[in-house]
């Protein structure tokens, strides 16, 4: 089979796709991110990273070979965009490992959902997209259902607000970086995005072994990290092909289902009961996203429909 070419890479847009691949991708993220929380209280938080982006690697450097072999998929012209995104990315994951140590796992995924809002500030000016009133519309819906399940007042606690500062930068490195690889869709691939970034994260945090290590202590936790990686390296190719296919601002609002797949993992593995305000906020988030969906699929609104 051969590889990428140019024409492949041209702009695509197949939006009921794109939100197809964002959904299955956070719901890998959110496994992944279960699993750091996890490993984070035993080992070096540099040591978890190492891990992830090691094992982490295996995909989408199986798939380069699958589909025409390194040399033609990871070619390139765009280094300083992937040392930028490499560098964002590297943030993102220490300081989410970190916040996973430092904050409950539900105000993290709170905190996180304002990603969409810096998306959609900065695809505007960055990336040239006209972010029309529907989609801003239901963003901010979308986060309303977040205030649902988290008012402010619970969290806005002294203690907290170091921490919060941290989430918070976090979370716009996050947004950047999908800015960044939705520009980047236009003409790389996605084993190119996502084998440099895992390839860099690998030596940054495997040098940051050398200071901080602990060997594994038992099979069970070899196994989660081995998986914790795949999740997170199958993952980040699904999240590339998905900004290939849509703007960040289309399938940025079904972040929100990382709350939902959160709540499910949290009631299957730690007994935490849902409650009616995660039900609630949940079910005004999704339907931020579909609204999105509907919209993107050229369907007319109930107040332009003909008669």
């Amino acid at each position: 089979m051969s590889g990428v070419t140019l024409a492949e890479l041209k702009p695509i847009y197949q939006p009921k796709r794109a939100i197809s691949f964002e959904l299955l991708a956070v719901l890998l993220f959110t496994a992944s991110d279960l699993m750091s929380k996890y490993l984070g209280g035993i080992y070096p938080i540099g040591e978890v990273v190492f891990f992830r982006a090691l094992f982490g690697l295996i995909p989408p450097l199986a798939w380069a070979l699958h589909k025409g072999g390194l040399v033609q998929n990871l070619r390139t012209r765009r280094y300083g965009l992937h040392i930028l995104r490499c560098i964002l990315g590297t943030l993102v994951t220490v300081l989410f490992i970190y916040s996973f140590q430092k904050l409950k796992y539900a105000d993290c995924v709170a905190i996180s959902f304002t990603a969409p809002l810096f998306i959609t500030l900065m695809s505007a000016p960055i990336l040239k997209e006209k972010v029309g009133w529907p989609r801003m519309i239901a963003i901010i819906v979308g986060f309303g259902g977040v205030l649902v399940v988290f008012p402010p007042g619970a969290i806005l606690q002294p203690q907290f607000l170091p921490f919060l500062a941290v989430m918070l930068f976090a979370t716009v490195c996050y947004a950047g970086a999908i800015v960044i690889l939705r520009l980047m869709g236009r003409t790389e691939s996605n084993m190119a995005t996502t084998v440099y970034f895992y390839i860099f994260l690998t030596v940054v945090s495997g040098i940051s072994c050398f200071f901080a290590w602990r060997t594994p202590e038992s099979w069970f936790d070899i196994f989660i990290m081995v998986v914790f990686g795949l999740c997170s390296g199958v993952g980040q190719l699904l999240l590339a092909q998905a900004l290939r296919l849509a703007p960040a601002t289309v399938i940025s609002p079904f972040d929100y289902s990382y709350l939902l797949w959160g709540a499910i993992f949290g009631l299957l593995f730690f007994g935490e009961v849902i409650s009616i305000s995660t039900l609630v906020g949940g079910v005004i988030m999704a339907a931020s996203g579909l609204f999105i969906l509907w919209h993107e699929a050229g369907r007319p609104l109930f107040w332009q429909a003909k008669a």
